[in-house]
């Protein structure tokens, strides 16, 4: 098969919502877990606020909404990866705010911003 498309029975690569990952001859499914509340690094003092975190698979499934952490105002957060996960989402007081952010390396860093 070929990366750039055409390859094997001219098909290319599967389209991201179909894979599949195989261990000793069986397939197994099993549920992204739900993430840890993030952890926050620093915020701006300017209200309080609650964040929370979604987990997003490969296939656009979401999990529950982690448990929430408490800043004393829009803050900086970071959290570790989840098996599974591709992406994730913020939510902020009960309100999804940022995401699916597809973030780099196994901790992951997000910092909430004031909109004009």
């Amino acid at each position: 098969m070929s990366i750039g498309g055409g390859g094997y029975g001219g098909g290319g690569l599967p389209y991201p919502s179909e894979v599949f990952q195989l261990w000793g001859g069986e397939m197994q499914q099993v549920e992204i877990e739900t993430p840890a509340a993030p952890t926050v690094v620093n915020d701006d003092s300017s209200g309080e606020h609650q964040y929370a975190l979604i987990a997003v698979g490969v296939q656009g499934h979401r999990t529950a909404v982690s448990r929430v952490t408490k800043a004393k105002g829009l803050a900086k957060l970071c959290w570790d990866s989840v098996n599974g996960a591709d992406a994730y989402v913020v939510v902020r007081d009960g309100k999804e705010v940022a995401g699916p952010l597809r973030l780099e390396d196994s901790q992951k860093e997000w910092t909430d911003k004031a909109v004009p």
